[in-house]
């Protein structure tokens, strides 16, 4: 996976997770959906990423937005309307 991909996958992860709603997503679900695209290691690592840069949270297996991650999904989707 090379960097521009991780960017898509990185937002298609988080506009999908705010698709979801207040629920938010449950973690096996959502690599379910993706894992014809990536494989577990490459999911767990985009994740990771999200988690440890504060825009996602995860308890029982449930990923929710952060604050700073709806701020993030504001503007990807802002881009993808510019785009």
């Amino acid at each position: 996976m090379d960097r521009k991909q991780a960017n898509v996958y990185l937002a298609t992860i988080l506009t999908t997770i705010a698709d979801m709603g207040q629920e938010g997503a449950v973690s096996g679900h959502l690599y379910a959906g993706l894992m014809g695209r990536m494989n577990l290691d490459e999911y767990n690592m985009l994740i990771g990423l999200c988690k440890g840069g504060s825009l996602l949270t995860e308890s029982s297996h449930v990923l929710k937005l952060t604050d700073k991650g709806r701020e993030m999904v504001k503007r990807i989707q802002e881009t993808l309307k510019a785009g």
